[in-house]
């Protein structure tokens, strides 16, 4: 069975790892290219979620290898602090719990 591999910053790879998926922390995009290269080629990983602050700062040799590849999948998530920049936490949270079983629920403190 193909793996899932998070490829992120260590502060974001904290709640994947307690979710138990596998995560592979970067402090750099350099680092993070590394990593993910390596990752791209071990055949038992089927999917890639990388911090899309990592793949902005990808050289175009290995975003245009991700584009025309159909393995492994490779797709960003935003990271934490645009979670912030976007919307305070609590209408994050709530959009999500909206989209995710159709109810608008307003949180309180």
């Amino acid at each position: 069975m193909p793996r899932v591999a998070v490829l992120t910053d260590y502060d974001t790879g904290l709640g994947f790892q307690l979710a138990g998926v596998e995560v592979y922390n970067a402090g750099s995009a350099a680092e993070a290219e590394a990593t993910l290269c390596n990752l791209i080629l071990d055949k038992d990983v089927g999917i890639i979620a990388i911090n899309e602050d990592f793949l902005d700062g990808l050289s175009e040799r290995v975003k245009k290898r991700i584009e025309g590849s159909s393995h492994p999948i490779v797709f960003p998530f935003p990271s934490i602090k645009r979670w912030e920049e976007a919307a305070p936490s609590e209408e994050y949270v709530a959009r999500l719990i909206r989209r995710a079983i159709g109810y608008h629920l307003k949180i309180r403190r």
